[in-house]
C-alpha cells in the first residue's frame, strides 16, 4: 500500500510541475499574441484558457505516461522516442488550442468552426509554426522525463544540482 501512495504522489508531482511549466509557456504565448497583434488585453479570459489547456495537456501527458510507459518506447532508439513522443503530444496540444479557440469564439458569440478557421487565417504556414512553435516547447520537457528515466532520478537531479568547480 505504500508503494502505491509512493508512485500516486510521484505522479501529482510530475503533473504539478508539468501544468506549470506549460501554464508559463502558454501564457507567456497569449502575452506574446496580444503584443504582437496590437490586441486589447484579455484580463483573465486569455490567460485562464492557457491555463486551463496547460492543466489538461498536464494531465494528458500523466495518464499517457501510465498507459504507453518510457520504457516501451525505448526499444529501438532514444532519438526515436524523443521524436515519436514529442510529435504525438505536440498534436495533441494543436489540437487542444484549435478546441481552446473555439470555445474562446463561443464567449464573443462566434461560431465554434469558423473561430478556428480565422485562427489558420486561410494559410497553412501559420498553422505549421504554431504547431512547431509546441513542438519545441514540448521537447525539452520529453527529452528531461527521458533522461530521467535512464539515469534514475536522484542520479539525474544530483549531477544537474551538483556545484561544478572551475579550475
Amino acid at each position: 500500500m505504500n508503494r502505491f501512495f509512493q508512485q500516486v504522489n510521484a505522479l501529482f508531482k510530475n503533473w504539478l510541475i508539468s501544468a506549470l511549466y506549460f501554464s508559463v509557456w502558454f501564457c507567456a504565448l497569449t502575452f506574446y499574441n496580444e503584443a504582437a497583434l496590437h490586441l486589447e488585453p484579455s484580463a483573465v479570459r486569455g490567460y485562464g484558457f492557457a491555463i486551463f489547456q496547460a492543466v489538461l495537456l498536464a494531465r494528458f501527458l500523466t495518464m499517457a505516461e501510465l498507459i504507453l510507459p518510457t520504457e516501451l518506447i525505448l526499444k529501438h532508439s532514444v532519438y526515436l522516442a524523443i521524436l515519436f513522443r514529442t510529435t504525438g503530444v505536440s498534436i495533441l496540444v494543436m489540437l487542444f488550442r484549435l478546441f481552446s479557440i473555439g470555445l474562446e469564439g463561443l464567449f464573443y458569440y462566434k461560431p465554434f468552426l469558423e473561430s478556428i478557421l480565422n485562427f489558420f487565417e486561410d494559410d497553412i504556414k501559420h498553422g505549421l509554426a504554431v504547431f512547431f512553435m509546441y513542438w519545441l516547447i514540448i521537447m525539452p520537457y520529453i527529452v528531461y522525463g527521458i533522461l530521467k528515466h535512464l539515469a534514475g532520478e536522484r542520479d539525474l537531479e544530483a549531477h544537474l544540482l551538483a556545484s561544478r568547480n572551475r579550475d
